[in-house]
Parts: C-alpha cells; structure tokens; sequence
C-alpha cells in the first residue's frame, strides 16, 4: 500500500485562498464586506485563519479515508467552517476594538463568538445549504487532489 501524505506547504496556501475566497460568502450575505476597509480586513483575515484551520482539521482524516471520505467530510466540513468563521470573526472584532478602538458588528452590542459561530453554522447547513453544500464538496475535493499526496 502506497504512503498517503500531507503536503504541509500547500495545505497553508490552499487554506489561505480557499478561506478568502469562502470568506466572501458571510462577508457578502451579513453586509461586512462593503460597510467599511477595517470591518471589510476582519472579515478577509477571519476567513484566511478559518480556511487554514479547516484545511489541517480536513488533512488527516482525508489521509485516512481518502477519496471515499470526501462527500461525508465536506458535508462535515461546512458547518465547521461556518462555526469557525462566526467564531473568528468575534474574537477579532474584540481585538481590534480593544487594541485601536473601532467597533465593528460583532461587538458592537455584545461579545458571544459562540452564539456568532453557533448561528453561521445553523444558517450554513439551512438557508445556505442548496448552494453552500456543493460549494463545500468542491473545495474538499479540491483540497485532497492539491494537498493530499498519494
């Protein structure tokens, strides 16, 4: 049997493209990226550490079950992501209100990064789903033909 491998370099730059690129969803759907530079930056950094963090959750368990796991981790991998983002989004939003003073959405009338997550994943896998599960299946499978080396 061939030894299945994780290419550590393109998992880094596949998590940081395809986390922008994702990042452009919420952005666009919740009005982040338009209202200002310094909420549209929040949103562009949140999805760079969600994509990369999602990429090395979707890196050992692809190693794993190979080609056969993809449907089932990428349905997995949205509501994730998607908990990941709200998350992320909070606690930088708090950062950067507490470091240099502007207030952006998410902290605004109060802090919960989690009551954030727990409501993109729940929109994610509902309202969003006809056309974020598919989205989801192709970076996933595009995730294990550049990342996974077998």
């Amino acid at each position: 049997m061939n030894e299945v491998r994780i290419n550590h370099k393109r998992l880094f730059i596949f998590g940081t493209v395809s986390g922008l690129l994702w990042s452009l969803i919420p952005g666009y759907l919740s009005e982040l990226i338009y209202s200002s530079v310094g909420q549209t930056t929040t949103v562009l950094i949140t999805g760079v550490l969600t994509g990369i963090t999602v990429s090395a959750l979707l890196a050992l368990p692809l190693v794993w079950l190979r080609m056969k796991g993809i449907i089932a981790l990428g349905i997995v991998a949205l509501p994730i992501g998607a908990f990941l983002f709200g998350f992320f989004i909070s606690l930088l939003q708090k950062a950067v209100q507490l470091l240099i003073g502007p207030t952006y959405r998410f902290v605004e009338y109060q802090f919960a990064p989690v009551e954030a997550g727990l409501n993109y994943a729940f929109f994610s896998v509902t309202y969003f789903a006809l056309i974020l599960i598919p989205l989801a299946l192709v970076t996933t499978s595009l995730f294990y033909l550049n990342v996974i080396d077998d």
